[in-house]
């Protein structure tokens, strides 16, 4: 069960779940869910980009995947398949617990650029490339559905950068429209959030 331990070391934010109120302040986000009138702004788009980057579209046929900015029923759809697939209480409500599954946390505690430092540029090579910044990249990839080994163990999170992993970011990047060369960079970096 991903608790508050596991989500901590993924880097994500204390999680704690869906059912519990909304702290109201400027220093949460808001639950998002389905009402009328539909909710509508800046962080229901952001959720509809995270779901679309995670390949939950809220409308697959729509333009821009359904990133429309209003919470209307095939975001509700869109969360409830992302949370069901994500071991999440299924209610279609983005509270506490599916935003940060999301990675998307306040504006507060999005300052990454000041407190992240450089990472080095992933690639296979020999030896392979090893260590917790290659487990991290895998993680984030089987996250987003695009798994280094889809038959092993914890889906070939293992921080050893071989074949299968440059395979799992080649395919991540040809999906996220990005330059398909297995290197796990800047740009792939930041497209997974990390």
């Amino acid at each position: 069960m991903a608790g508050a331990e596991t989500f901590a070391s993924l880097g994500l934010s204390d999680a704690v779940g869906d059912d519990q109120p909304d702290g109201g302040g400027s220093e949460t986000p808001r639950v998002l869910r389905l009402q009328t009138p539909y909710m509508r702004g800046e962080d229901v788009r952001e959720l509809q980009s995270a779901l679309v980057r995670n390949n939950f579209y809220p409308d697959r046929h729509g333009p821009n995947g359904g990133v429309d900015g209003v919470f209307g029923p095939k975001t509700e759809d869109a969360v409830r398949r992302y949370q069901m697939m994500n071991g999440l209480k299924v209610d279609g409500i983005a509270g506490p617990a599916t935003l940060a599954s999301l990675n998307l946390t306040s504006a507060n505690d999005r300052k990454e650029d000041e407190v992240r430092q450089p990472r080095r540029v992933l690639r296979l090579q020999t030896p392979y490339m090893r260590g917790e910044d290659v487990r991290e990249l895998q993680s984030a990839l089987v996250k987003s559905h695009f798994y280094p080994d889809r038959s092993a163990a914890s889906y070939g999170i293992d921080g050893i950068y071989g074949p299968k992993t440059s395979g799992a970011v080649r395919r991540y990047q040809i999906m996220h429209g990005l330059k398909v060369d297995g290197i796990a960079g800047p740009e792939t970096f930041k497209s997974l959030r990390l």
